[in-house]
């Protein structure tokens, strides 16, 4: 990977990390199944990014972690600050890996 791509790649790893973080704090409130399992897909894409640099491997698991991570969450699960976050994060990190990393690998 060059540069460029590194830095996307870390940034993919951020934005995860941060959704987690988010995720958890909403659960200090409200700990529903959705929230629940929307942070166990993030934990789960985090732990396979981070072992999984190959450009071909990310790219097979583009559409299915786009189809599990945004279809599935994509909705918001309350007016709070922290749940527009939460949206706003998963939008993020589908922006960023179909356009710039998975492409770019």
């Amino acid at each position: 990977m060059n540069n460029n791509e590194i830095s996307n790649y870390r940034n993919l790893v951020s934005i995860l990390e941060e959704l987690i973080i988010t995720i958890k704090k909403i659960q200090d409130i409200d700990n529903s199944y959705k929230l629940s399992q929307n942070r166990r897909e993030a934990e789960e894409w985090l732990r396979y990014l981070k072992s999984h640099k190959s450009c071909d491997e990310v790219k097979s698991l583009e559409n299915e972690i786009s189809n599990r991570l945004f279809y599935s969450f994509d909705i918001s699960l309350s007016n709070s600050p922290l749940d527009k976050k939460r949206v706003e994060l998963m939008k993020q990190f589908i922006s960023l890996s179909s356009t710039s990393v998975i492409d770019k690998m």
